[in-house]
């Protein structure tokens, strides 16, 4: 240890330095709190700006999304968005026909003849009317009617065999060769200007106007029974779906103008590929189904898809996978302006069906948005009204959802709810697909 002495000691230098100590400190404490050189002024402790000193040609962070509660709630409001869906729907109650008008809340029942069985409805694009595809003295016809309930055409027979012919008896000279009842694989769909619809399903696949003319739809470079044709919204061409002998089932498309189908290579990969619930997107620009397993001659695991004619190959919008081993997705219907799909997720457990849950995505995908259901009989309908989304389900209950996410009876008032005034989001006007 080394000892100062008086005589190492100066006084003159040692006041120095602690003057330069004290300037430097001073220095030091100024700059931390100075300014950089864009922003205007002295920061201080209560100055919200930040205080990084990381220049501002810096690369800056990504910005953090959204959160989930932020995100679903927004997207409940617009994926329940009704733009351009009809103010009439058409319904089954109590083995009823009976149109809805959503405008006035009120429920009419169709005049159907009492010896008309019906096989299949579909509501015309604007909704006002309703073609019916029916079984009438065994034979298979179409009527149609109007939202008030009257008829508007006489039936329409089409250039069909029987759907059912008698059996030969032993008095009978000629035996006559029974054909199996497949009505209820025949579907009816309206051609975009809703002055027609198509018939389709085994054996057939017509177009029947309302002025009741039938002509002969092309089958020509199909292969298998047609299962269902429907019109694009844009009047340019038809799907057709069929099923070969040994169950796999095709897509072809029939060009307006044109005598012969192409397939569409929608699934070429996956054998055993069994598809449901073919709809158009609203722009014509491609199809949505659902595809999944045949079981015991149950449609399983079936998974929602959106088919774009501009991509390669099918993206999944959805799966059952929610529902367990035995789910599949058994309903599902686009929104008219092609921005949504709602889809129903149904169990089949010991050969009976339950709901298992019912959802709501965007068309381009995301997360879905789940929709509260009260019961769990399988569901019979699923469509789009201007009042929201309506279902049916086996048990007699009958609901409607809108943008509230606050699902109520069919032809109830909705729930006065506080008004509130949130900020404008901009949304694009422009059908997706």
């Amino acid at each position: 240890m080394r000892l100062r002495t008086a005589a190492s000691y100066n006084p003159v230098v040692s006041k120095r330095l602690k003057s330069s100590l004290v300037l430097l400190c001073l220095a030091i404490v100024l700059a931390s709190c100075g300014s950089s050189e864009d922003d205007g002024g002295p920061q201080f402790v209560n100055d919200p700006r930040p205080t990084s000193t990381v220049s501002a040609t810096a690369t800056t962070a990504p910005t953090a999304p959204p959160t989930a509660t932020a995100a679903a709630t927004q997207s409940a409001s617009r994926l329940l968005d009704t733009r351009s869906a009809p103010r009439f729907v058409y319904l089954t109650i109590n083995d009823v026909l009976t149109s809805y008008d959503t405008a006035n809340r009120v429920f009419t029942t169709l005049d159907v003849s009492e010896d008309m069985s019906v096989v299949d409805y579909a509501a015309s694009p604007t909704g006002d009317r309703v073609g019916i595809l029916a079984v009438r003295s065994n034979r298979l016809v179409v009527q149609f009617y109007g939202a008030d309930g009257a008829a508007l055409s006489d039936f329409i027979l089409l250039s069909v065999p029987p759907v059912v012919q008698v059996q030969a008896t032993p008095e009978s000279a000629t035996p006559v060769v029974l054909i199996p009842d497949r009505s209820d694989q025949m579907h009816i769909d309206w051609v975009p200007q809703g002055n027609a619809v198509i018939v389709s399903g085994p054996g057939v696949s017509q177009h029947v106007s309302m002025s009741g003319a039938v002509m002969p739809i092309s089958r020509t470079g199909t292969s298998g029974d047609v299962v269902r044709a429907i019109w694009s919204p844009m009047d340019s061409q038809i799907a057709i779906q069929t099923r070969t002998q040994n169950g796999d089932q095709r897509v072809y498309m029939l060009d307006m103008g044109h005598d012969e189908a192409t397939e569409l290579d929608l699934f070429s990969d996956e054998s055993g590929m069994v598809l449901s619930n073919l709809q158009w997107l609203p722009s014509g620009l491609g199809l949505v189904v659902v595809a999944g397993t045949l079981s015991d001659g149950v449609v399983m695991h079936g998974q929602l898809y959106v088919y774009r004619f501009a991509d390669e190959e099918p993206t999944m919008l959805a799966t059952s996978g929610q529902g367990g081993p035995n789910a599949t997705i058994t309903h599902a219907a686009v929104s008219p302006d092609g921005h949504s799909v709602v889809y129903a997720v149904m169990v089949n457990d010991a050969g009976g069906w339950y709901l298992h849950s019912l959802w709501v995505k965007s068309i381009k995908g995301g997360p879905a948005v789940e929709i509260p259901t009260t019961s769990a009989a399988p569901i019979t309908s699923l469509q789009w009204s201007d009042e929201g989304v309506i279902w049916q389900q086996a048990d007699g209950t009958l609901m409607v959802v809108g943008k509230s996410l606050e699902p109520r009876p069919l032809g109830t008032e909705p729930q006065a709810t506080p008004v509130s005034t949130p900020q404008a989001t901009p949304v694009n006007d422009t059908p997706v697909g």
